[in-house]
C-alpha cells in the first residue's frame, strides 16, 4: 500500500473513477452505479474491481468499455490512491480494513462515495463515522435516514446526500405475478463462519441448536403452509443473509415440500428475487426498503428480537411496530395466518402501509443513479 501511495504521484488519475462492492460480487449500489457511469455517462475511464473467479464477471465485461481490477492487486492499491472518484457500496476502508490508520495519506483532490448497502435504521457505525472513514459523500435515501447519519456520525447535509440508492433505478412495480414467496432473514453475530464462507463442525452444531435455525426449520416445514402453497398454487424461496449462506444445508429436509427451495447466492440474484416474488417475509434485513420500494406486500418475524438487539444491532430511529410498512409478527401460526391473508388478497400491499411508503422515501423514482452522479461531480472537495 505505501509502495503504490508512492508510485500513485506520478500516476495521472484525474478523470478515473474505482467503482465497488463486495470483492466477488457485482449486485449491489456500486455495480449499478457503474453500469449507468459507462452507459449513460459514457465514461471511459471507470474501473470497476471484481475478481476474476466471480460469478458476476460477465455482467462487468460486457458493458460498454468496462474495465475491471483484480481485487488486492497492485493496480487496485494504485487506482485506490490515484482516482480522482473512489465510490463503494461498502465502507472504503473495507478494501483494505487493515490500513484504515494510513488513509489519511490519499491524495486531497480525491472524492471518497459511499453509496451504501442498504438503507440505515439501526444504530451503526462500523467504521463508516465522518471523522475518521475518509469518506467525503455518504449517500442517503429517507430524510429520516439522513439526518441519523448527520446527528449520529457526524456529517453535514453538504457531506450527507439525500440522493437515494442507485439499484432502485431497477425497481419498478411489477404487476405480473410469479407466484412466489420469497424468505430472507438476515444473519446474527453469535452463530457465524468466521472465515466467512465454510463452517466448522463447531460453528456448525452451534448453529443447528440455535433457535434461528430450528425456527426457521419448523415453519419451512410446517404441513400448514405446504397446504396452502398447494392450494394457492405458490412457491416458496428461502435465502438466507450472505453472512448465513454457509449454513443453507441445515435447511435441508427430505420430507420437506418440492415448492420450498434453498437458494444458494452462487445461483440467485438477489435484485431478481426481489423483483420477480411477490411476497416477503424478513426479519432485521433492510432489504424490505427495497420490496417496499415496489409497494408490494412483507411481514417481519422477529421471534427473537430482544437477544438481536442486545446481540447484534440496537434499534435507531426506525421503530419497527410504528414504522415498517408491514406486520411485526413473533410467533409462526400468526405468521401462517397473515401470509394466508395475503394470497386471499391476491398479494396486495395493505393501504396504510403504502401511506408509510410514500411518507420515508425522498424519491420513489428511477433516477438514483443520475441524483448520485450529479452530486459527486459537483460536489467541492476540502
Amino acid at each position: 500500500m505505501l509502495i503504490a501511495r508512492f508510485v500513485s504521484l506520478f500516476y495521472n488519475g484525474e478523470g478515473v473513477w474505482l467503482v465497488g462492492e463486495k470483492p466477488d460480487e457485482a449486485r449491489d449500489n456500486g455495480y449499478w452505479f457503474y453500469k449507468y457511469l459507462v452507459e449513460t455517462e459514457g465514461i471511459k475511464n471507470a474501473y470497476y474491481v471484481l475478481s476474476s473467479t466471480s460469478a458476476d464477471y460477465q455482467k462487468i465485461i460486457s458493458l460498454p468499455n468496462a474495465r475491471i481490477v483484480e481485487p488486492s492487486s497492485f493496480k487496485h492499491r494504485l487506482l485506490f490512491w490515484a482516482a480522482l472518484y473512489n465510490v463503494s457500496s461498502q465502507p472504503l476502508t473495507d478494501y483494505f480494513s487493515s490500513y484504515r490508520r494510513i488513509i489519511s495519506l490519499r491524495k486531497k483532490s480525491q472524492v471518497n462515495v459511499f453509496l451504501q448497502h442498504g438503507i440505515i435504521k439501526d444504530n451503526l457505525s462500523h467504521g463508516i463515522d465522518a471523522e475518521g472513514s475518509g469518506i467525503d459523500i455518504f449517500i442517503t435515501s429517507a430524510k429520516r435516514e439522513q439526518q441519523a447519519v448527520i446527528e449520529r456520525l457526524g456529517y453535514n447535509e453538504k457531506t450527507c446526500a439525500l440522493t437515494g440508492l442507485c439499484r432502485f433505478d431497477n425497481l419498478k412495480p411489477n404487476a405480473s405475478r410469479s407466484r412466489t414467496i420469497l424468505v430472507m432473514p438476515t444473519f446474527r453475530h453469535w452463530i457465524m463462519a468466521q472465515n466467512g464462507h465454510t463452517a466448522t463442525k463447531e460453528e456448525r452444531t452451534k448453529f443447528l441448536n440455535d433457535d434461528f435455525c430450528m425456527r426457521y426449520n419448523y415453519f419451512l416445514s410446517s404441513r400448514r403452509l405446504e397446504a396452502m402453497l398447494e392450494k394457492y398454487d405458490y412457491k416458496l424461496i428461502f435465502y438466507p443473509h450472505y453472512c448465513a449462506q454457509p449454513f443453507l444445508d441445515c435447511f435441508e429436509d427430505p420430507g420437506r415440500t418440492g415448492r420450498v427451495v434453498l437458494a444458494s447466492n452462487k445461483k440467485y440474484d438477489v435484485q431478481k428475487l426481489l423483483i420477480d416474488s411477490d411476497i416477503l417475509i424478513t426479519d432485521f434485513s433492510s432489504i424490505f426498503f427495497d420490496f417496499a420500494y415496489m409497494k408490494k406486500p412483507e411481514a417481519f418475524y422477529q421471534f427473537d428480537e430482544a437477544r438481536y438487539r442486545d446481540g447484534h444491532y440496537e434499534e435507531g430511529y426506525f421503530k419497527y411496530r410504528e414504522d415498517a410498512f408491514g406486520p411485526v409478527i413473533t410467533e409462526e401460526n400468526e405468521m401462517l395466518n397473515w401470509i394466508e391473508s395475503r394470497l386471499q388478497d391476491n398479494a396486495k400491499m395493505e393501504e396504510k402501509f403504502i401511506q408509510r411508503v410514500d411518507n420515508f422515501f425522498a424519491y420513489t423514482d428511477q433516477n438514483n443513479c443520475e441524483r448520485t452522479y450529479n452530486t459527486i461531480v459537483n460536489f467541492e472537495s476540502k
